[in-house]
């Protein structure tokens, strides 16, 4: 059985994973692009919206850390990927050393184990029990969503008059990084999280679309659960999570929206992610499913409390992008904006100044 004191040991990391698994996917997309086209001028690099949502050797090897050695078919069948997609990334992953092969059957391979040992063993190690009873005021459960199957859960308070609804970033595993929402918890504070689908235990392929289907039906789910009744609900979003915040807030009646190091839309996210000098030899191109969500656009009617948080050197969402972000909600009744020093992307959840500036934000609320 696992020591719950073990889980606040692996927060950082956990924390680190949560926010910051594909903080570096835009850079090293272009950046590859660069070596092997040094010497060429004015070429393009074309971002796809199934990699930009998911980084598949992420996804891959936490399949095989999560369920153990497995075949390419049942690696495919249970992350939505092609069959020949993942025959080809386990491959390339056994070349890496990351991955090794008996009998047909893939599994990580020693060298990963010992390179993201800590990462691994909690993944390994995880129960929703130690979970359970590392919390004080919350009761926590996961369930499914069908028929989409996408898998969510919820940190229910005892006389609740707060709920929070959070969108996480990319690369959100409810197994282990559930353990990371310790800062968003309060004493009568709901909070609800959704894994998106194709990630962990959620089924499905992560697009634009079933993203957004998907964020739906959570909310709503969400908003008919009895411990949600009689309080005010604020909507979470960091990163890719904030352009999903923003489109549940404009489709749903909420009472205010927290954006954390979120960008205007997404073509200005990829923009500010190419390297200066790059910019020079290369036209990034993005998938029109990608370039047509605007988070500026949807903002700009919505009257509801807000509060936006970046971390002063982010250098995936730079500052100037959410400061454009909170200029762009022109008819909120009340915005804040909070720029935390020093805190690169995917550190705010670990400060204590971001814990006092939502719970000052949501305490506002409930006046």
């Amino acid at each position: 059985m696992s020591n719950p004191l073990c889980y606040k040991s692996i927060y950082s990391t956990i924390t680190y994973r949560l926010y910051n698994v594909n903080k570096n996917f835009i850079p090293q997309i272009i950046l590859v692009f660069l070596i092997s086209t040094s010497l060429a001028a004015c070429s393009t690099i074309s971002i796809k919206e199934s990699s930009f949502l998911r980084d598949q050797q992420q996804v891959v090897l936490y399949y095989l850390t999560r369920f153990g050695p497995s075949t390419a078919d049942q690696v495919a069948e249970n992350t939505a990927y092609p069959v020949t997609a993942i025959k080809t990334r386990l491959e390339k992953l056994e070349d890496k050393q990351l991955v090794v092969v008996n009998s047909g059957k893939w599994s990580i391979s020693e060298q990963y184990r010992q390179n993201d040992r800590q990462y691994v063993q909690s993944i390994e190690n995880y129960n929703d029990k130690a979970l359970q009873d590392s919390l004080e005021h919350h009761n926590y459960s996961t369930r499914i969503i069908q028929p989409n199957g996408f898998q969510m859960a919820s940190f229910i308070a005892e006389s609740a008059n707060q709920t929070l609804v959070v969108f996480p970033g990319n690369g959100f595993n409810l197994v282990p990084d559930a353990l990371a929402l310790e800062n968003l918890l309060a004493p009568h504070r709901n909070v609800f999280v959704m894994e998106y689908p194709g990630m962990g235990d959620s089924k499905g392929d992560l697009t634009i679309d079933s993203l957004r289907d998907a964020a739906s039906k959570f909310f709503t789910v969400v908003s008919k659960h009895p411990s949600v009744e009689n309080t005010e609900i604020a909507v979470y979003g960091f990163s890719l999570g904030g352009f999903v915040a923003t489109e549940v807030a404009t489709s749903f009646e909420v009472d205010a929206l927290i954006l954390d190091s979120t960008a205007p839309d997404m073509q200005s996210w990829i923009d500010a992610n190419v390297p200066l000098y790059a910019k020079v030899f290369v036209n990034v191109e993005a998938d029109n499913a990608l370039t047509q969500v605007n988070n500026s656009a949807l903002l700009k009617d919505l009257t509801y409390p807000m509060l936006f948080i970046v971390g002063s050197d982010d250098n995936i969402t730079p500052p100037s992008l959410v400061e454009s972000l909170y200029s762009s909600a022109e008819k909120s009744t009340d915005k804040n904006f909070v720029l935390l020093d020093g805190v690169g992307h995917g550190g705010s959840l670990e400060q204590p100044e971001f814990k006092a500036s939502i719970d000052t934000f949501m305490s506002k609320l409930t006046k």
